[in-house]
């Protein structure tokens, strides 16, 4: 039985699921070799690396490998490794070519898992790189004996980190991840975090310009010390609330029983999620096995109820609120109607009485211009859903008070999103967003000759895509006066 038992754990821990845990390494992480400048025989003098510029730029030098204090034999860089005898130096070009070296990974990076990586990064005061003389290539020069002028590359750079299922620049798939640019002249830890959407069996670096940048120009990097890539737990989405019942912020019945229902997202146990009564904290409700819906039938007070519900993770937590107000039907005169525009019809006759209101998101209704464009700022979309969530009812209950009281004005809602998505995709989001707070609007009351939409997807950017902040702001909904 011993023998079967230890024999059964030895299996276990050879077993797929535990290799996968296992951290990816690299062969000479750190570049050790013999110093030498750039040459023909780069894949021979760093062993493990591959160089990339003779696929993507025949004729150019590749990288090179430094040694410290030898200012003057190699192109004056006299940093010190961070580890070990030797360091890379990789170079970018004013002739838009650059620099870069790959390796075939010890174990695929695979999708959707998460991975630490780390290595360290610098620049020197000084880097005399090789320039092209007039006709002759580099590599040419070097095996004819034919000198070449060096220049400065002292402009920093950035790297970049590539995977891919093939070594190099023509196999590189997905950029896993960019340092910010590189202008210290000693070693800094950079840590870098992969999460792949594609599986990876090469890595790639990359020296590169620091975008978006008009002129390319002459500049480098230096690299040290690479870690293993280590997998690590991904993190967890923030949590998600949202009361889908009532569907607007404040609702009144003539019943004194209501059911409530929201959505949850990334609230994975009841112990997780609250719900409350006018204040108060009640476990009489229902979570749905896969923790995505919840209900719960309620006896209402007269008058005003207050329901509210959190969920929350390791990583926050959400929170959203309704009203349901309770009124005991009475006999009793009815509300005066509201006066409605001669081309509205009764079936589009406001559900709810509109206060008067002479601003249209904060701009006064004398000076609003034919064509003008005001953002929505207060409304925000969940990724790829349409869905407009109870807290954001507000904004549009005053976009609909103001045209409820200015019937002759006329307004497109426009939808607008991020460069992550393609065109048809991006189109038909955008479209289905301005149609939902469209439809919004049209339900409470305004007639539909008063509202157009239309979706104009990535076509009209307000900032860059390239960062976060920017993204988030071309994904958005505008009203433009229409007249």
């Amino acid at each position: 039985m011993k023998f079967t038992f230890t024999f059964l754990l030895i299996c276990f821990f050879l077993s797929d699921g535990f290799t996968q845990e296992r951290p990816i390494t690299l062969d000479n992480p750190s570049f050790e070799g013999n110093g030498h400048i750039g040459s023909l025989n780069f894949v021979n003098r760093i062993e493990g690396w591959s160089d990339c510029g003779l696929r993507k730029f025949p004729g150019e030098s590749p990288p090179d490998l430094h040694e410290g204090g030898f200012r003057t034999q190699h192109f004056k860089v006299s940093s010190e490794p961070q580890n070990g005898n030797t360091y890379l130096g990789m170079v970018v070009r004013d002739n838009e070519t650059w620099e870069s070296v790959s390796q075939n990974l010890s174990a695929p990076l695979e999708a959707g898992k998460c991975y630490e990586f780390s290595l360290y990064l610098s620049k020197s005061d000084e880097y005399r790189s090789p320039a092209r003389k007039t006709g002759i290539l580099i590599q040419e020069a070097l095996s004819k004996g034919i000198s070449v002028d060096s220049i400065d590359h002292t402009t920093p750079c950035v790297l970049r980190i590539w995977g891919g299922k093939g070594a190099c620049q023509s196999m590189k798939t997905e950029l896993l991840a960019e340092s910010k640019v590189v202008s210290h002249e000693r070693w800094i830890k950079y840590d870098f975090k992969f999460e792949p959407k594609q599986r990876h069996f090469f890595i790639t670096l990359e020296a590169h310009y620091k975008t978006p940048t008009l002129f390319p120009y002459n500049g480098h990097i230096l690299l040290d010390n690479l870690s293993d890539m280590v997998p690590i737990p991904c993190d967890t989405p923030e949590p998600e609330v949202t009361f889908t019942n009532p569907a607007q912020k404040k609702l009144k019945v003539d019943e004194d029983a209501y059911t409530l229902e929201a959505s949850l997202e990334n609230v994975y146990s009841k112990s997780n999620f609250e719900f409350y009564v006018n204040g108060e904290a009640t476990t009489k409700f229902f979570l749905s096995d896969d923790m995505k819906t919840f209900k719960a039938k309620i006896k209402l007070k007269k008058g005003e109820n207050k329901f509210e519900i959190k969920g929350k993770n390791d990583e926050g937590e959400d929170y959203d609120e309704a009203y349901v107000v309770y009124q005991k039907p009475v006999a009793a005169e009815p509300e005066p109607a509201i006066a409605v525009a001669p081309e509205q019809s009764a079936l589009e006759s406001p559900t709810v009485k509109p206060k008067q209101k002479t601003k249209l998101l904060g701009v006064e209704r004398t000076e609003l211009k034919k064509e003008q464009t005001l953002e929505v700022s207060d409304l925000r979309f969940e990724p790829d859903s349409d869905a407009i969530r109870s807290r954001y009812f507000p904004v549009l209950d005053e976009i609909f008070d103001f045209l409820a009281s200015n019937r002759d004005v006329r307004i497109e809602v426009g939808g607008h999103t991020n460069n992550r998505c393609t065109d048809s995709f991006c189109n038909e989001l955008s479209m289905k967003r301005a149609k939902a707070v469209a439809d919004y609007l049209i339900k409470k009351g305004i007639p539909s000759s008063q509202i157009e939409y239309k979706g104009y997807g990535k076509t009209q950017p307000v900032s860059t895509n390239k960062t976060e902040t920017g993204r988030k702001k071309n994904q958005r909904v505008e009203i433009k006066v229409l007249g």
